[in-house]
């Protein structure tokens, strides 16, 4: 495409977003004026093919330019912003800048009976009408309103004129033509400089100044470099014009908010519906929680890492600041533990000084590594890293130096692929192995009368219709005036899914309640109330009724490494010292496999599906009698939180559930 039809192009697109104006609501764009200086920097390398080179008394030298020269010039045009959304703005500039300076060429000689040295001068003027389309990133550095700018400009040549002059140098004896001491060589249009049209590349940054609700004054700098030359002449090819342009625009509207105080809130809030995923994945209106008394086991695992930010011997935030772990550090029992895998994986460091002290002949080698990319093979952070937990380990728990062994690498043995931005940050951690298999055993919690509810996860899944945006929202879910959980948010509201702990419902038929507020951008707030019924089924009411009891025992093992199915040496022993001795004859044992979300969700079902497969056959093979259900579901129920780190390790897994009548 030519630069004659880039500048229509622009100039287009500049008038059409005045034509936005009309056509969408008024709060998206703002327009105005916008003014400024240019300090244009000229670095010419060239031989005017302009100047005159004899004529019937003198033999002139050619006049070579070559000194870089700095003029100042003006600015001046219409200004256009639209707001594709709070963050992205698209602004249009039409407009005149100014890019003329005069340039010297060093001393050269001007030879006739004597010599006369001299110096030469072009002075250029050099308007152009500019049309600049750019991209506006707002609030960059929030609450700060700075704002980078980036684009092009292209412009036209407009009220131009060139001029060479020779002067004599101060002092000389010999005159020029005539008898004076300087001599027009050429005094006509710029059509002997043939300009060109220009274009360039724009970066900046300007600052909004808010006057009132509608005006606005926003100081701004900008650099411009050109990949365009002043002429379209040969002979000028190396003479270009980089600009550094500070100015100042005045617009007015209100794009701030996207939203508009004469236009009425219009917010409407309601829960569309609350579910519950079957074993083969689908969602299914939920009638009622029932709450029942049983023998229950649950076996949590443990994922034997700590992950670190990038570049970094610190924990990940992210996973870890939930958790008040130095506050506890030494004080830590498994009491302390709540029956929920991502909340016991976040206390690691303080389950393996617990154990540690426990047992006081076992051994722990801490391992180091990087991701392999972003920190390549840098094994001194992978070090420290090692570092932090065993400095941990001996100052909270009193652990002895000589019990913990440090190890740095790059990436880990079994990594996950870093192919992804996600998988890359699972290999940023610390390994722990020990001599003893109880350091980094699972976690097991049971009880011979706890209170489980069915089912175990229900899915909220609101509808919320706003002509303003959400600002904040909040879902409270409480039972006889106790708060159980809260979710909240900024933003879009999406589907909050409720993993029901052991105990967590009450003994009681009370209907559990749900409270939605949100909050629109305005400032509006509206309430969506609802119950959920509760059927309980006290051991009590078992007895006396003669109904049916069980004992339900839940395996949650990580089993599997990044994208496999096959059970390692370890799993294969957890599976066989703690899955099979709860299998009974009479058992009925579902198998639900799980991945993580990365890659395709149909590789991952099937992925899933050999998972639940495997342990199926290593089940079956020993205990023949029991009924066995196995299934593969993928990333479809997200069984946990898949943004965080822990979250995805622990998706990669098989759940065990083993139901069997008592007698």
């Amino acid at each position: 495409m030519s630069y004659k039809k880039l500048f229509i192009l622009s100039a287009f697109t500049f008038l059409s977003l005045q034509n936005i104006q009309a056509q969408t609501p008024q709060n998206k764009t703002t327009y105005g004026f916008y003014g400024g200086l240019n300090i244009n920097f000229h670095s010419p390398n060239f031989t005017d093919p302009n100047r005159i080179i004899s004529n019937n008394l003198y033999n002139v030298d050619s006049s070579t330019f070559s000194t870089n020269a700095t003029s100042i010039g003006f600015a001046i045009g219409g200004i256009v912003n639209y707001s594709i959304n709070d963050r992205f703005q698209l602004s249009g500039r039409l407009g005149y800048n100014g890019l003329g300076t005069k340039i010297t060429s060093s001393s050269r000689r001007f030879t006739a009976s004597d010599t006369v040295p001299i110096n030469s001068e072009i002075d250029a003027s050099l308007g152009m009408i500019e049309v600049a389309p750019l991209l506006r990133v707002k609030n960059v550095f929030a609450p700060a309103p700075l704002n980078l700018l980036g684009g092009f400009e292209f412009s036209i040549p407009f009220m131009t004129s060139y001029t060479h002059v020779d002067r004599t140098i101060s002092g000389t004896p010999s005159p020029l033509l005539d008898g004076q001491s300087s001599q027009d060589r050429i005094s006509n249009p710029i059509a002997s400089l043939d300009a060109a049209m220009r274009a360039a590349f724009v970066i900046g940054a300007d600052y909004e100044i808010p006057l009132n609700k509608t005006t606005s004054l926003v100081p701004e700098i900008t650099f411009r470099m050109p990949f365009t030359t002043v002429s379209s002449n040969t002979a000028f090819d190396s003479w270009s014009v980089p600009q550094l342009r500070v100015g100042i625009s005045l617009t007015f509207g209100n794009d701030n908010k996207m939203k508009d105080d004469n236009i009425p809130s219009n917010l409407d809030i309601q829960m569309d519906n609350i579910g519950y995923y079957t074993p083969d994945g689908l969602f299914t209106p939920l009638n009622f929680l029932k709450v029942e008394d049983i023998a229950y086991s649950e076996l949590y695992p443990v994922v034997p890492y700590i992950f670190f930010e990038a570049n970094s011997n610190k924990p990940f935030t992210k996973e870890y600041q939930s958790e008040n772990t130095t506050a506890r550090a030494g004080a830590f029992t498994l009491n302390n533990l709540q029956p929920d895998a991502i909340s016991i994986n976040r206390s690691l460091i303080d389950i393996i000084g617990y154990r540690m002290n426990a047992n006081k002949q076992a051994q722990l080698t801490i391992t180091g590594t990087t991701d392999g990319k972003t920190e390549n093979k840098n094994t001194t952070i992978a070090k420290e890293r090692a570092e932090y937990v065993k400095n941990y380990l001996m100052s909270s728990y009193g652990i002895e130096e000589n019990r913990l062994q440090v190890v740095a690498r790059g990436l880990p043995a079994k990594p996950s692929a870093n192919t992804v931005p996600e998988a890359e940050a699972e290999n940023r951690r610390v390994e722990f192995s020990s001599t003893s298999r109880d350091i980094v055993a699972p976690i097991i919690l049971k009880s011979d009368n706890q209170r489980i509810a069915y089912p175990e996860l229900i899915e909220f899944r609101p509808k919320v219709i706003s002509n303003k945006g959400i600002s904040d929202w909040n879902l409270q879910i409480s039972q006889a005036g106790k708060s159980l959980r809260t979710f909240s948010g900024h933003g879009t509201l999406t589907p909050q899914r409720w993993q029901i702990r052991p105990n967590e419902l009450s003994n009681s038929q009370i209907n559990v309640e749900y409270t939605l507020t949100v909050q629109d951008s305005s400032g509006v707030k509206k309430e969506a109330y609802g119950t959920i019924p509760v059927e309980y089924l006290s051991s009590t009411k078992k007895r006396s009724e003669q109904l049916a009891d069980k004992s339900i025992s839940k395996f949650s093992l990580v089993l599997f490494d990044f994208d496999k199915a096959e059970l390692t040496e370890e799993n294969a022993r957890i599976v066989e010292e703690q899955v099979l001795p709860s299998i009974q004859y009479n058992s009925t044992v579902t198998i639900i496999g799980y991945s993580d979300d990365l890659g395709e969700a149909n590789y991952n079902q099937k992925l899933s599906q050999k998972r639940a497969d495997v342990i199926k056959k290593v089940l079956e093979a020993k205990i023949r009698d029991a009924k066995y259900t196995a299934k593969g579901i993928g990333e479809n129920v997200p069984i946990f939180d898949n943004t965080s780190i822990i979250g995805r390790h622990l998706s990669r897994t098989v759940q065990i559930i083993v139901e069997t009548p008592k007698k």
